[in-house]
């Protein structure tokens, strides 16, 4: 979310090498999810909620990323 915020407010210059950072947080999340999911911790309906999330968050930065090009 202080990624997201601290892109919305830099120069279109200087948002792209930030969203790039957004998108590798992203996938970092994605695979905690995923290990606290195999591990038990949640079940299969919250999981595909979460990944769900997780993945319209991930389009909405890449329309962000497509658009500063």
């Amino acid at each position: 979310m202080e990624l997201l915020i601290e892109a919305y407010f830099l120069p279109p210059d200087e948002k792209k090498p930030v969203l790039n950072r957004v998108n590798i947080q992203l996938e970092t999340l994605r695979h905690y999810y995923r290990l606290v999911y195999e591990c038990g911790h949640y079940n299969s309906l919250r999981y595909k909620d979460y990944s769900e999330r997780i993945d319209e968050i991930g389009r909405m930065v890449g329309g962000w990323l497509k658009s500063l090009k």
